[in-house]
């Protein structure tokens, strides 16, 4: 048999992306040999989620049929038919969580690779086309106060820390801020900003 397809892969996100957004990743095969792969002799790939999902949770009800998700190894497998020059694509999806205790709960990138295995006939379609990484952006506040009693004409001070925990800078040009609100209507009923 003279079985081969090509492998590719992208994501939606446009630049970095947020705790809560949600990445849509799609891997496309397309049979290139002269032999067709059928259910009993199938086309396949493998994909180590280990450095997505310490930073993101993979939608796991949602995936396209033949494909699987082991929890031990962090890897997500797909087997099944491939015409001859059919382009197949199959896509799925991870929400990107918050930080948690003041910081990621990963190393703040969702990088990973899809592989063929070896003997399947299967090839990346092009150097670099089978990788991608998306970076977090995030930043925690974390707010303190000086005296947790006062008596009047104490002057109290709050502190207001801005932490980026992401892999991204924040540029502070236009819409690219940190930024965050602070209700002071329960103070400023009992004493005023200095």
């Amino acid at each position: 048999k003279l079985q081969a397809y090509t492998v590719q892969k992208s994501s939606d996100a446009q630049g970095p992306v947020t705790p809560g957004a949600t990445v849509t990743y799609r891997v496309e095969l397309t049979g290139t040999g002269q032999d067709q792969y059928t259910d009993a002799d199938p086309a396949t790939f493998e994909d180590d989620l280990s450095d997505v999902v310490d930073d993101a949770t993979l939608d796991v009800a949602n995936l396209p049929p033949g494909m699987s998700y082991d929890e031990t190894t962090r890897k997500l497998t797909w087997s099944g038919a491939l015409g001859v020059n059919q382009t197949l694509p199959l896509e799925y999806t991870v929400t990107v969580k918050g930080p948690v205790d003041g910081k990621l709960p990963g190393n703040g990138s969702l990088k990973n690779v899809v592989v063929a295995p070896d003997g399947s006939g299967g090839d990346c379609i092009a150097p670099n086309a089978c990788s991608v990484t998306d970076d977090v952006k995030a930043y925690t506040v974390n707010k303190s106060v000086d005296k947790t009693s006062v008596y009047p004409g104490d002057k109290v001070a709050y502190t207001v820390q801005v932490t980026n925990v992401g892999q991204v800078d924040y540029t502070g040009q236009g819409q690219d801020v940190a930024k965050f609100e602070d209700d002071l209507s329960e103070i400023l009923d009992d004493g005023f900003v200095v």
